[in-house]
């Protein structure tokens, strides 16, 4: 029996079966065994970007981890050490396997999982920045659009009495609170972006039209509304300022505006950078909030013909928003930040 048993001829296909088996129960005592690094992913869709949040288990691996992008617009995040990747669907956590290719994850995001690398895919991207949270173990990559993929109205020229409009006081304001119905943003069990951002722009449209100030909201209530319709809202009114609120996900908060210095938009640039910087300066005298001013080319600011900026304000780790009065002074802040040091004649 023996004898027979040695003088079989094993095939090629239970040789790879044989291989496969091995390397899956080596695979999965390595994992066992800590050597895997767990890796979650989170897809955020904002009004304008993308965000990709990796949320690791140490400091090291974070520090130690590198993004780049190719010029084939594909994102390459390089771990330190060996990882498998999980990612949320339907309320429940699901495991990415390696090997397949890519993967979409969600609407235009697709993602290729490696042993300690990750491939990324998202439609029409242009440009990327990342942030690194120490204090919650958190890689965040902001994903930014071509704009000329972006279909909205372009902008048009317009009179040298139109430009004067840029030049006066502020006295009326469009204020569009960021996301809503399904469009959550950031959030968790006790908040959510889209129920905060809303709460602050009712309460600094109230606060200017008490100074007889002419103000304009883009949503009163929960709803969603597309990007171009904020902007064709925004251009009907032709306020002297427009800003879109929203939450930052890192330790900072952000203010965008987009330096784009032809015709008219010379001015426009001039004053939404002024204010912009009034907004950083107020916020760290009055609250110690820490905000960065970066100009972009966000389609919300490029195609909105008055004075523009995107506001992500302190995220809800970092601010209290059920504090009213640490809230009030954060209005207060703002609104003061409106006022124009100088204005041309």
């Amino acid at each position: 029996m023996l004898k027979n048993l040695n003088k079989v001829n094993y095939s090629p296909l239970l040789v790879t079966i044989t291989v496969s088996i091995i390397f899956f129960f080596v695979i999965q005592s390595e994992e066992s065994a800590g050597i895997y690094e767990k890796i979650h992913v989170n897809v955020l869709k904002q009004e304008v970007t993308t965000k990709i949040v990796f949320s690791v288990r140490s400091k090291e691996v974070l520090e130690n981890t590198t993004v780049s992008l190719s010029e084939k617009k594909v994102i390459k995040v390089n771990f330190p050490n060996p990882s498998t990747f999980t990612i949320e669907k339907s309320d429940k956590e699901h495991s990415l396997p390696l090997g397949e290719g890519f993967i979409e994850i969600t609407s235009n995001v697709r993602m290729m999982p490696g042993t300690n690398f990750c491939l990324i895919q998202v439609e029409n991207t242009e440009s990327i920045k990342t942030f690194k949270s120490i204090s919650d173990l958190k890689l965040i990559i902001d994903i930014f659009p071509e704009k000329q993929k972006i279909k909205a109205e372009p902008l048009k020229k317009i009179t040298p009495q139109q430009i004067n409009q840029f030049k006066r006081s502020i006295s009326s304001i469009v204020i569009d609170p960021g996301h809503g119905g399904y469009d959550r943003g950031i959030y968790n069990d006790e908040y959510r972006e889209k129920d905060i951002v809303l709460n602050i722009g009712r309460e600094i449209a109230k606060s200017l039209a008490a100074k007889d100030k002419k103000v304009f909201i883009t949503r009163k209530v929960d709803q969603r509304l597309p990007l171009k319709e904020r902007i064709s809202i925004a251009n009907s009114k032709m306020p002297d300022l427009f800003i879109s609120l929203h939450l930052s996900l890192s330790e900072e908060g952000f203010i965008y505006s987009f330096d784009n210095s032809k015709d008219y938009n010379e001015s426009k640039a001039k004053i939404a950078n002024e204010i912009a910087i009034n907004i950083v300066n107020n916020l760290k005298k009055d609250l110690e909030i820490d905000m960065k001013h970066e100009e972009l080319p966000l389609p919300l600011l490029i195609y909105t013909k008055s004075p523009a900026l995107l506001i992500e304000l302190p995220h809800f780790k970092k601010f209290s928003y059920k504090d009213k009065e640490k809230e009030r002074l954060l209005i207060n802040s703002i609104i003061k930040s409106f006022t124009l040091k100088t204005t041309e004649n």
